[in-house]
């Protein structure tokens, strides 16, 4: 991949970044449910999975290796965001574990996970209806 494109991969990451610890900060519910229901969305074209990995690479490195310290919640919004812009479906899943208590998110993309896979073991995830249960 040419070195123009990490850059500017980097670049819209850590855009990414801020405005998922801004939208977290301002309205957390929109943001979660929104993340959480883009696997719904139809694509025009689906990129493949190298650009996707691409797009989560750049998110962790930009995370990693910033001023910031940046959650695992808002490293998924924020890649969430990104596939959407290309419109591809993806989603964001929170888990918990009960003993030690554990929360966690992490981005799935045609059933597999693109960010977070780490720390998933021994996490439940949390169903939509869970997440909304007005809904």
């Amino acid at each position: 991949m040419p070195l123009s494109r990490i850059r500017w991969q980097h670049l819209g990451a850590a855009l990414a970044l801020l405005g998922a610890r801004l939208v977290l900060w301002v309205a957390p519910a929109s943001a979660v449910r929104w993340a959480s229901r883009r696997h719904l969305a139809l694509p025009f074209s689906l990129p493949t999975p190298d650009v996707r990995d691409s797009l989560a690479r750049a998110v962790v490195s930009v995370s990693v290796r910033g001023p910031l310290a940046f959650s695992c919640l808002e490293q998924s919004l924020a890649l969430v965001s990104l596939l959407a812009i290309r419109r591809t479906p993806a989603r964001l899943v929170i888990g918990v574990s009960r003993t030690p208590f554990i929360a966690h998110a992490w981005v799935e993309c045609d059933g597999r996970i693109l960010l977070g896979e780490s720390e998933t073991r021994g996490v439940t995830p949390l169903t939509a209806r869970t997440l909304s249960p007005r809904h």
